[in-house]
């Protein structure tokens, strides 16, 4: 009987489980080299390892981390949009990793050709290829959604949300990151 609630116990905490992001903390470090991030030069496309800048890069950063999926794309699409209709390009930095760990089967090489066509249309983002996972495992990310983190011009986090972002959420995000840019 003491077996089965505490199995039952662990089943129900298990969903609940916290991820791995405090605010006013840094994010814990990063790297990925599988394939990495994706590069862009006018002509061709390559890849390079990729490292969360620990000390910040200098102006306020959006990390979007989500499973390669239209699904994880489409929680962040709106707040997406957002940004590009209130801040002019190079106001903000914006990185997004996909975890192809999560990606629909046979569908990592569609996700790749998609995400070369996004690098082309925006230079100025870096957009970072996970195929193992590694930043999902690190951060304790749920698998299936997107994870929002802003984070100030130092590195530290000032908002994190998984999942669907809300229009509160939006707003919220929004007058922070104008904060953080005046």
């Amino acid at each position: 009987m003491i077996r089965l609630f505490l199995l039952l116990l662990a089943l129900t905490a298990w969903p609940c489980a916290a991820a791995d992001v405090s605010i006013g903390e840094p994010l814990s470090p990063l790297a990925i080299d599988e394939p990495g991030e994706l590069l862009y030069d006018g002509e061709d496309f390559s890849y390079q390892d990729w490292e969360l800048p620990t000390a910040g890069i200098g102006k306020p950063h959006i990390l979007q981390y989500m499973a390669a999926t239209t699904t994880a794309r489409d929680q962040t699409q709106a707040f997406t949009d957002a940004l590009g209709d209130t801040f002019p390009p190079g106001t903000l930095h914006v990185t997004t990793v996909l975890n192809l760990d999560q990606a629909v089967w046979g569908s990592a090489g569609f996700v790749k050709r998609s995400v070369r066509s996004s690098k082309k249309e925006h230079p100025q983002s870096t957009i970072v290829l996970d195929e193992d996972g590694i930043g999902q495992s690190t951060w304790a990310l749920s698998p299936k959604d997107a994870a929002v983190v802003i984070m100030d011009a130092g590195g530290t986090v000032l908002f994190f949300k998984e999942g669907m972002m809300e229009d509160a959420d939006i707003a919220t995000t929004l007058e922070l990151l104008k904060q953080q840019v005046n």
